[in-house]
């Protein structure tokens, strides 16, 4: 006979009326077994067999035979042999034990409808087998204690009811076995449920349970293979039923006495939750709305979770890669509830609180990105900011493990990251938390923080402005000349170009300009007194300094047809004769004198047909397309705009 058989004792085994067949004498049930086969075309469901009366006994089987079909006589005479369908597991999988229960369907274990009970049954595999053989190979839960074995009809694990009784062990036979200590947050004294409340069976799955890891492992049967959250007390477990959409921000919580709510944290399908891609911001709690406490638009927690990375878990279960923000701090866990309803770090709100930290975690996009200096240029030893100052401004990340964090950070802070830095011996990270102003950078010398901002040939940075007869002399900008401005107004700041006020600036780089990385362009605009681009002309910037990119080797083209390095006389940065940006193309007598661009930097230069200005600076330019004799055709511009742009 095969070895995966199920012996029952004592019993005698039949279908009702003449679908038996019976024979004697045969010496042995193995040749009752073979007899059997032989009837039955290859089917043989069972056999019962008598050694004292060497009788062989068998119901009719076409092979479609099942348990519910045969009757059970007891008989101290017979045993009967139970042998299993081919596919069908001969041995007891993987499981899980509860005990102290019998699981039933309907009210009752005694149900002969709903329930199959088999006496003198030697151990739990058998129970098992019978089970097979009982639910067409699909056997979900058996019950087995004192040799006698019960199985419910039905292969649906929410049919299933329970009552206690401390002889028997419930089988439960799933490949849902994952739950594992550190996978749920614990909440004592609480109950997350659907419905009005956490026993509605409705919206959940009542049954009892010796421990709350069984209960776990039944949540995972019973939601079919995802347990989100589950409630353990005393004995009862309570599980919220789950189409696959479930998430911890659409349950309630309710203090519940006795009760122990389970929160799941870490998911199979999620064993890397990205502890490591999330950067801190001290003292600080992100949300939407009026407050962390509006509840309309944040799920705020307290004395659930008790690790920063257990609330990002439960941001997580809850929005999966929308999780974008959180805050922790003294069992306090919070994120905003609608954490699609931003894109950028900069759209949530910020409080601070010594009590809590905010949390900021990298979009699955920007995860692996990694900083180039193809994009970047770099300030050594100084951090870049925005020129206004304030919180509103500026947003300093801490415990930033590195440059690339750093990065990754700026890439969602704004839509575009334009500056950003980054100091390694604190881990600190800068950022400006609304659109960095196109013309005004801000240093601070830290030693060994770096400044980065973006190469781009079509962004221009503002270095200096100049206004015409304002009495500050052009070149006072770049020879660290202290009286040249170098606070920004607001007024230039809020402004969308900073010619609309008659401010002469500096922007600090200038002082940093020589170690400056792949700096690239620097471009000369004359403005009149509306703003509107009157030549412009550019220069090489690659190897230049603040004091020498002026000049013939450097310039690279103009609005002017004849402008060229060979075609210049001269040109002058520093001044001379009190001028300063001069650009020449003949100097004969002051009558003759001729160029295209030219500013005094003292009054009454020496040429009263052209200059005769007791004011100064003035500036002079060629209106037309080429060089201009100054005495007959010089014309004045009010505004100098300098900008630098990085390859």
């Amino acid at each position: 006979m095969p070895a995966s058989h199920v012996l029952v004792a004592d019993q005698k085994w039949s279908k009702s009326g003449s679908n038996n067949f019976e024979i004697s004498p045969i010496e042995s049930a193995q040749d009752c077994y073979t007899i059997c086969l032989v009837h039955n075309s290859g089917n043989c469901y069972s056999i019962s067999y008598s050694d004292s009366l060497e009788e062989c006994f068998f119901p009719l089987d076409d092979g479609t035979t099942v348990i519910t079909d045969v009757d059970k006589d007891d008989s101290n005479q017979f045993n009967t042999y139970l042998f299993l369908r081919t596919g069908y597991n001969e041995s007891l999988p993987t499981n899980t034990e509860v005990t102290g229960y019998i699981y039933h369907k309907g009210i009752s274990y005694t149900d002969s409808t709903n329930n199959y009970e088999v006496t003198w049954v030697s151990s739990a595999e058998d129970c098992f087998r019978v089970c097979q053989m009982s639910n067409a190979g699909q056997c979900i839960a058996f019950s087995w204690g004192s040799d006698t074995c019960y199985i419910p009809l039905t292969t649906t694990f929410t049919e299933l009811a329970d009552t206690s009784d401390a002889s028997y062990t419930t089988y439960l036979i799933s490949s849902y076995t994952m739950f594992a200590a550190g996978s749920y947050m614990a909440a004592s004294g609480t109950a997350y449920h659907n419905g009005l409340v956490e026993t509605d069976p409705i919206y959940h799955f009542l049954i009892d349970a010796d421990s709350y890891s069984d209960c776990a492992t039944i949540c995972y049967i019973v939601n079919s293979g995802r347990c989100v959250v589950f409630n353990f007390a005393s004995s009862t477990c309570y599980i919220p039923f789950d189409s696959g959409s479930l998430d911890a921000s659409s349950l309630t919580q309710k203090a519940l006495s006795g009760s122990t709510a389970y929160i799941l944290v870490k998911t199979s399908s999620d064993e890397t939750v990205y502890l490591s891609t999330y950067s801190l911001l001290s003292s600080q709690y992100m949300y939407l709305g009026n407050s962390l406490d509006d509840g309309s638009v944040n799920t705020k927690s307290t004395s659930v979770v008790s690790t920063a990375e257990d609330c990002y878990r439960l941001c997580y279960l809850s929005y999966g890669e929308n999780c974008k923000v959180f805050t922790f701090g003294s069992g306090t866990c919070a994120f905003p509830s609608q954490s699609t309803a931003f894109s950028y770090l900069s759209d949530v709100k910020h409080g601070t609180d010594s009590s809590l930290n905010a949390y900021y975690v990298f979009d699955p996009a920007s995860r692996t990105e990694v900083h180039s200096s193809a994009s970047y240029s770099y300030l050594s030893n100084l951090r870049i900011r925005d020129g206004r100052s304030g919180s509103e401004y500026e947003m300093v990340f801490s415990s930033v493990v590195d440059l690339n964090a750093c990065y990754r950070l700026c890439l969602q802070t704004m839509s575009s990251c334009k500056t950003f830095s980054y100091d390694p011996n604190t881990d600190l990270c800068y950022l400006t938390t609304v659109d960095f102003h196109a013309h005004w950078t801000y240093v601070d010398s830290i030693s060994g923080c770096t400044g980065y901002f973006t190469k781009n040939s079509g962004l221009w940075k503002l270095m200096t402005k100049h206004i015409a007869y304002e009495n500050v002399m052009p070149d006072d900008a770049y020879n660290h000349d202290s009286s040249f401005q170098q606070t920004v107004p607001a007024a230039d700041l809020s402004a969308s170009d900073s010619y609309t006020t008659n401010n002469y600036l500096k922007n600090q780089m200038i002082d940093y300009w020589d170690s400056l990385s792949s700096k690239y362009r620097i471009k000369m605009d004359l403005l009149d007194k509306t703003g509107n681009l009157l030549k412009t002309m550019q220069y090489n910037a690659t190897s230049s300094t603040r004091t020498n990119w002026f000049s013939a080797g450097n310039f690279v083209s103009s609005s002017y047809s004849d402008l060229s390095s060979s075609h210049a006389h001269k040109f002058w940065t520093m001044g001379d004769s009190g001028r300063t940006f001069y650009i020449c193309y003949t100097e004969a007598t002051c009558t003759g004198d001729a160029g295209w661009l030219q500013i005094s930097s003292t009054a009454n230069s020496g040429c009263a047909e052209w200059d005769s200005s007791t004011n100064v600076p003035k500036f002079l330019y060629s209106a037309g397309t080429g060089y201009v004799t100054w005495a007959s055709g010089g014309s004045e511009f009010y505004v100098l705009m300098i900008y630098m742009s990085f390859n």
